[in-house]
């Protein structure tokens, strides 16, 4: 019987012993600091915005660095003759995303093409483009030029879609004016640019008014004068 309790004391020992050294390793058995995070270098993009360039038309267009690769593709416009006959037309241009394929179209970014003939005429309603009731809206223009949206352009909700709202949404338009070939150089008329400017500025009396126009003649008011130029949308070239 004693024999039979030295067994089973002998037993829980051996087991109480294993337990401890579970609990508590070796000291001599190094350790992992698993307070210090690995160091991941940052990933820095040098990825830039690619600008397409339109020399015949006179506009530059800001596109996403994933835009690399885009291809240009030209249509028309049709006019449909509501007050005028013949309609007039004229170019759509469609920047296409480099992903597009005849499987998976993505969304184009359309810009339509007008004189500025064309687009006096089209917002007088002279004619129209397209069968929805909205008019296409302004991008910009230049001296020759007027870009514009085409109305709902995205109702076609085409792959990615969004991101090409997103990319109009930037103002991604910067125009520059183009030459007219055989044109004169234009002057301006002092006189009509310094009075001119009287219709937006304020004056106490007459005689201040007087003094600021004779002043702006002689020169001294150069703000004026590319004020105008601004309003006008003259070159730096046009003299005095």
């Amino acid at each position: 019987m004693n024999k039979n309790k030295i067994i089973i004391a002998s037993l829980i020992l051996i087991i109480i012993i294993g337990f401890l050294v579970y609990i508590f390793p070796s000291k001599n058995i190094p350790s992992v600091d698993q307070s210090v995070a690995p160091i991941i270098p940052a990933v820095v993009s040098d990825a830039s915005p690619i600008v397409y360039k339109n020399t015949e038309y006179g506009f530059n267009f800001s596109l996403p660095a994933n835009w690399q690769g885009y291809s240009i593709i030209k249509n028309t416009w049709q006019g449909n003759a509501l007050t005028k006959s013949p309609a007039p037309s004229g170019p759509k241009l469609l920047i296409r995303n480099p992903k597009w394929t005849v499987a998976l179209p993505y969304e184009d970014l359309p810009i339509l093409v007008f004189t500025t003939q064309q687009w006096n005429s089209y917002i007088a309603e002279d004619f129209s483009i397209g069968a929805a009731p909205f008019k296409a809206s302004e991008l910009a223009h230049n001296n020759k030029y007027v870009f514009a949206l085409p109305a709902r352009w995205d109702f076609d909700y085409s792959l990615d879609f969004k991101e090409a709202e997103d990319i109009f949404a930037s103002n991604p338009i910067q125009v520059f004016n183009l030459e007219v070939i055989g044109a004169p150089k234009a002057k301006l008329n002092i006189d009509l640019v310094c009075e001119n400017a009287t219709s937006y500025m304020r004056f106490i009396d007459k005689k201040s008014a007087d003094i600021f126009i004779a002043d702006c003649k002689e020169g001294k008011h150069p703000e004026v004068i590319e004020k105008y130029k601004a309003d006008m949308n003259l070159g730096d070239g046009v003299k005095i």
